[in-house]
């Protein structure tokens, strides 16, 4: 139940107004007497942060005020009373701890600022004669907060002031700096302690998970790409760098964020770049607090129709069902998508042409395609690499710009979908990037892996490719050991291709049983899929002779045994999983032996690829050339003519 802070807020609103009052004034008694009351009726337990922090601040004001020697006996003794009552309130004690252990001091910053001596403790900072003009932490900028806030320094103190209005009551918080948003903040880490005050907050934890500042700077990200240990605070680490490095960091810094490049924003905003010549602005703190917002591109693959941040959030608020169909090219994916689609989850709408080769259709979408081949391509890798791609890769900070174009395609696609089926072999080599992509997007999922007779996979890319089987063979071993390693503990099941196409009914129970997916009007699907699969479509269809005279490697024979128990459940998982891992643990010292070799020759056949099509660019150029000289005589011939 949803807790109604209606009372409180009152009370805070009219507190806030006392202390204003009382500090403009520099008379203490009015929030005092407010605060015994407060403390008797419980309105202050538990004690808010921005309240302990008044209370230090008044603590300091009386302890200033008697060291006036001039001070008239009798308002000396008031002082002191006052002082005494302050220290009998029930949450003194919370008060003096607060005040030891402030997160929001930093001796080394203070000491770079001209504060020579020892302060430990907020009491003493507040005391300090240049408090007012000095700041504690990086995290609060006070000379800027003065300016913003347009304060009095002889009445207030901003970093008092500060505390006082980002308490929650106000419709609108001030900011410590300028990439700190206080309700940004609060409303997405701060739900259930609405007046807690999000700058000490952030302090204490941001080390976790998905805590950030504001919506644009990834504290992941900047860990990532700077190397930073877990205990320095990312933000602190890009204000310090851009303190000491100036317009040279503003101009050519890192990028807090993984969707924006200052290179391409300067270059193509020109009043952007022109503030940052004449003014020293930050292209990145203009970007997520203003251009963002007013359609700005970040980046050059933003410049697109991207999904919105409010649309990203909209869609993990309300969890999908996802399938992802992961198995080797010519494996029946496509036929197994279909049936997934028939039996009421939703694909694509750019879904590829049907082809010779794949006559029913493959199921699966182009701009997909077409960003898994960018993604493969930039991790140094294709579709029908051989070799594994480096595991390591999908933790670094390059791979952040693929979350993102793969979570934009995800909620354009499928926002108004509650069911949805995703198909590209691809992923299978993927899988790493998928699943903290799906995790980030709140989605519940499942895994259909069809498989195939490896020797019919082989055939078939040899006529489609020309693809030797023994290229054939380790391909569709990659594909199915990574698909199954890195889909362990994820509801899924395993589908014969030669059984969806022989006995559908038992496939789709399969289906709908290990992978717990409704289907509305079964009868009705199985009728559409009995329709839509046909045996004549399956070409490449094996015989005796062909598994007699076929030289199966030992592994691929092995896998494919393993993948007929799994589907058909005549053996324990674990088992099997073992069996999987002894053999991935034996290609990959087979790996360690012959990749680099393999590497050389692919390298040296992209180099001969690269010749090729630079030849057959300058004879297209050339043949234009020629025609064009043609063109012209015959233009001069009919001129003379005519003449």
């Amino acid at each position: 139940m949803e807790r109604d802070n209606s009372k409180e807020r009152l009370i805070m609103v009219e507190l806030t107004a006392i202390f204003d009052t009382a500090e403009m004034i520099e008379n203490w008694s009015e929030p005092l007497e407010k605060l015994e009351l407060m403390a008797i009726s419980g309105d202050i337990n538990p004690l808010p942060d921005w309240l302990a922090v008044e209370i230090i601040w008044m603590k300091v004001q009386f302890e200033q005020q008697l060291c006036h020697s001039e001070l008239p006996a009798q308002q000396k003794d008031a002082i002191e009373e006052s002082f005494a009552a302050l220290k009998k309130l029930a949450c003194w004690q919370l008060v003096v701890d607060f005040d030891q252990h402030f997160p929001l001091l930093d001796c080394q910053y203070l000491h770079e600022q001209g504060i020579k001596i020892e302060i430990s403790s907020l009491s003493q900072f507040l005391a300090h004669p240049n408090s007012k003009k000095i700041s504690p932490h990086r995290l609060f900028n006070a000379t800027r907060y003065k300016n913003i806030e347009k304060l009095d320094l002889h009445p207030h103190h901003p970093l008092v002031h500060f505390f006082r209005h980002s308490n929650g009551y106000r419709d609108k918080s001030p900011t410590p700096n300028y990439l700190f948003d206080c309700d940004w903040y609060r409303k997405n880490y701060l739900q259930d302690q609405p007046f807690k005050n999000p700058l000490l907050h952030y302090l204490a934890h941001f080390h976790e998970e998905n805590i950030q500042p504001i919506e644009h700077f990834s504290n992941e990200h900047v860990r990532q790409s700077q190397s930073l240990p877990a205990d320095i605070d990312p933000l602190a680490y890009y204000l310090t760098q851009l303190q000491r490095q100036g317009v040279e960091f503003r101009r050519h810094g890192f990028s807090p964020c993984p969707y924006f490049d200052r290179a391409f924003y300067l270059a193509n905003y020109q009043d952007i770049k022109i503030a940052n010549e004449t003014d020293g602005l930050d292209p990145f703190h203009h970007f997520s607090v203003t251009g963002n917002k007013e359609g700005r591109k970040g980046h050059p693959w933003l410049c697109q129709n991207m999904a919105s941040p409010s649309m990203v959030e909209q869609f993990s608020a309300n969890r999908k069902l996802a399938v992802l169909i992961l198995g080797m090219h010519r494996s029946g994916t496509s036929a197994v998508t279909r049936m997934t689609n028939l039996l009421g989850l939703d694909v694509t709408t750019d879904l590829m042409p049907p082809t010779p080769a794949n006559p029913t259709g493959y199921w699966e979408s182009v701009e997909l395609r077409e960003l898994h081949d960018e993604i493969l391509s930039a991790l140094g890798s294709s579709w029908d690499d051989i070799l594994p791609i480096n595991a390591d890769i999908f933790q670094t900070p390059e791979i952040d710009r693929y979350k993102f174009l793969l979570t934009d395609y995800i909620v354009r696609t499928f926002s108004g979908s509650q069911r949805f089926v995703i198909k590209d072999p691809r992923m299978c080599n993927l899988m790493p990037l998928w699943l903290g992509v799906l995790e980030g997007l709140n989605v519940e999922l499942r895994v259909i892996m069809p498989y195939r007779h490896p020797l019919e996979v082989a055939k078939s890319l040899q006529n489609r490719e020309g693809f030797t089987l023994e290229k054939s063979f380790l391909l569709w071993l990659r594909h199915i050991l990574n698909a199954e390693r890195h889909t362990r503990g994820i509801k899924r099941c395993f589908v014969s291709y030669s059984q969806a196409l022989t006995n559908p009914e038992k496939v789709i129970q399969t289906i709908t049983g290990q992978c717990e997916i409704d289907a509305p009007n079964i009868q009705e699907s199985e009728k559409q899929v009995k329709g839509f699969l046909d045996g004549q479509h399956y070409h490449q269809r094996i015989t005796d002779t062909d598994l007699s005279e076929a030289d199966f490697p030992g592994w691929v024979s092995q896998v494919f045994e393993i993948l007929d128990k799994w589907s058909a459940h005549k053996d324990d998982g674990q088992q099997l999983q073992g069996q999987f891992n002894r053999i991935s643990d034996e290609m990959a010292r087979a790996d360690s032996l012959y990749g680099s070799i393999i590497r050389d020759k692919n390298n040296d056949l992209k180099q001969v690829s690269f010749m090729q099509q630079q030849t057959e660019k300058q004879g297209r150029q050339l043949t234009a050339q020629i025609n064009k000289l043609f063109e012209q005589e015959e233009i001069q011939q009919i001129i003379r003519k005519t003449a």
